[in-house]
């Protein structure tokens, strides 16, 4: 039987529950080839191993691989050119590779977002033991649907795999996001099951992914700057690109690398267009997409992308200054004078 899009993770999640199924290992030993990746793990079938665990600068630091040769982190907890990074093959065995240079920075247009990107190039590409990730395409909306049913394909919030220091596998909701949008918000998920998979960020999480699951496979949503926010990589593509080039023109490489996005044109899951929806033949566009995101008791104002106008509703923004972090602040979309935590 194919699996919806919310299916990937909620069928993995239906056995009863043991906070032991959060743990990406059952041994850690990112120095030598001795992990052992945790069988139990609700996400054991996926493939995490481009997500570094380790690195002699700050082991609570976290990339994730958009390249064989670059991987994506916090501008505001980086890594630097020098520093050893570790990401651990299925078979335990540990890869490290010496960062060569760090790009950041993008066109202020790019607003908070943009600041919080940070690319690495390694001075040596990893081998194919360890997993790079794509990103949604720009057209994902057509396959999804309106923001409503991207959002909320069976009435509740769009579950995602999001990562942490501690070496877990979490879940929480994709609350809201856009292909023109910079910014993803993500919320404590809603439904029972997925509540058992939660854990709020804290200090030292900041750079780890979150991860959206198609057919299967890990799909990057972007890397969290602060509690349940986090620059949206589709949105970003071009200065991700930018940044990769200048990472590769500071260490000297000269790689050819892009990101690289998902074809969801042959993603098998993608049959929510007709058996959730009622639609036939797929969607042509994504249907009506501005004008949706106006409408139900959700609303945002403004049209979708607008950082400057988007705000929260009052009831949502509540829960985010319970999900403490410990070292500056992030203040949301310029309607709302609300400062959130940022997670380092």
């Amino acid at each position: 039987m194919t699996l919806l899009v919310d299916q990937q993770i909620d069928k993995r999640i239906e056995r009863a529950y043991q906070a032991s199924y959060k743990d990406i290992f059952t041994t850690f030993s990112p120095t030598d080839n001795n992990s052992v990746y945790n069988p139990d793990c609700w996400a054991a079938d996926f493939d995490m191993t481009g997500i570094s665990n380790y690195n002699d600068a700050n082991p609570a630091k976290s990339g994730t691989l958009i390249t064989p040769g670059h991987f994506l982190h916090a501008a505001h907890y980086p890594l630097a050119a020098g520093d050893v990074v570790t990401w651990i093959a299925r078979d335990g065995t540990a890869v490290a590779r010496t960062i060569g240079a760090v790009a950041d920075g993008v066109a202020a247009e790019y607003g908070n977002a943009g600041d919080e990107l940070a690319v690495a190039v390694l001075t040596a590409d990893v081998p194919d033991s360890i997993k790079w990730y794509r990103i949604l395409p720009s057209d994902f909306a057509d396959y999804f649907g309106s923001s409503d049913t991207v959002l909320r394909p069976l009435g509740i919030d769009r579950p995602v795999a999001y990562f942490d220091q501690e070496e877990k596998v979490l879940i929480q909701d994709a609350d809201d996001f856009g292909a023109s949008q910079y910014t993803i918000y993500f919320d404590l998920p809603t439904d029972a099951a997925r509540q058992n998979y939660y854990e709020g960020l804290i200090g030292g999480d900041s750079g780890h992914p979150s991860m959206i699951v198609i057919d299967g496979e890990l799909v990057l949503l972007g890397c969290h700057w602060a509690a349940l926010y986090s620059p949206f990589t589709t949105a970003l593509k071009a200065p991700l690109n930018t940044l990769i080039a200048a990472a590769d023109t500071a260490a000297g490489r000269s790689t050819g690398y892009t990101v690289t996005e998902y074809d969801l044109s042959t993603a098998a899951c993608m049959d929510i267009r007709d058996s959730v929806h009622g639609v036939t033949g797929g969607f042509t566009g994504p249907m009506g997409l501005a004008s949706s995101w106006q409408a139900g008791p959700d609303a945002w104002p403004g049209a979708p992308g607008d950082e400057a106008v988007l705000a929260r509703p009052a009831a949502a923004a509540e829960v985010y200054p319970q999900i403490a972090g410990t070292d500056g602040s992030f203040r949301r979309p310029a309607e709302t004078t609300s400062v959130l935590p940022r997670v380092d």
